[in-house]
């Protein structure tokens, strides 16, 4: 079943190349983390559970590239995996105005550590992915990684076998639409905040995405805007040199830009 999963790949990459391996999966009908377990044995190599110890390795091999993404906005930062405080199910690379991360570690199941051939050379990276299939996060390595300590990491962390990967079938995220709403305690609760960190305790106790509790909450609260309305609060930031914050977050991570943007253009989807 893998062989022939890995072959498909081939296929539907030689077919789509300039397609990323997460639109691949979708093709293919499968989880992005699926096709990694695939490529193990070729291109990728199972690393073993142990996420706590593998993000504190990270701390050795200097700069990389994070990337931390969802259906709507990528958001890659060149940083290094210091200053971490990881306990419990979460944890923090706390470094504003550089690498600064929020980890939900009870959403992170498996990972993989990858070795690319693209037209710029030899590309590395280590992918985080949730109990369904989803990536959480991605390290790729940058001219200035000690690929030295890279290399000793994956050596390290590198799991012999490769187990099914045993992925939940339902995404929360979907099914909680079917959920019955109460709008009128989401509205009171949401003016009751003294803290926008407790935002997320009132979503986890509402069963809600945060689409639904801007729905749910009185005009005052959360309003629609125009869908040009992000490039344009982008572009009036960059002009007036103000410092913002910029959040992007899955279930298992959110990555947060402090600063002052230098530089703001329409990228090609990808």
């Amino acid at each position: 079943m893998t062989t022939s999963l890995y072959q498909n790949y081939l296929q539907a990459k030689q077919q789509h190349p300039e397609k990323y391996a997460r639109d691949l999966a979708k093709v293919l009908n499968i989880s992005e983390a699926e096709l990694l377990h695939a490529r193990v044995g070729q291109d990728a190599v199972r690393l073993n559970g142990d996420i706590r110890a593998l993000l504190a390795a990270l701390e050795n091999v200097a700069e990389t590239k994070a990337i931390t993404r969802n259906e709507h906005a990528v958001h890659e930062h060149l940083g290094s995996y210091q200053n971490q405080h990881l306990s419990g199910h979460a944890g923090l690379i706390l470094n504003p105005y550089d690498l600064d991360l929020r980890l939900f570690l009870n959403q992170w199941h498996s990972a993989f550590a990858l070795t690319e051939e693209s037209k710029r050379g030899t590309r590395y990276s280590i992918q985080f992915f949730d109990g369904y299939g989803d990536a959480v996060h991605k390290v790729y390595n940058t001219d200035n990684t000690n690929m030295d300590e890279w290399h000793k990491v994956v050596t390290l962390f590198t799991q012999q076998d490769n187990p099914a990967l045993e992925l939940s079938v339902n995404n929360p995220a979907e099914s909680s639409e079917e959920n019955v709403i109460d709008s009128k305690a989401i509205d009171s609760e949401w003016r009751a905040m003294t803290d926008v960190h407790q935002f997320f305790n009132l979503l986890r106790k509402h069963g809600i995405t945060r689409q639904q509790a801007f729905h749910a909450v009185d005009g005052d609260l959360a309003q629609r805007v125009d869908n040009q309305a992000l490039r344009q609060l982008l572009q009036m930031a960059k002009n007036d040199q103000n410092e913002i914050m910029v959040f992007v977050g899955n279930r298992g991570c959110v990555q947060i830009f402090t600063g002052k943007i230098e530089k703001s253009c329409l990228m090609k989807s990808g």
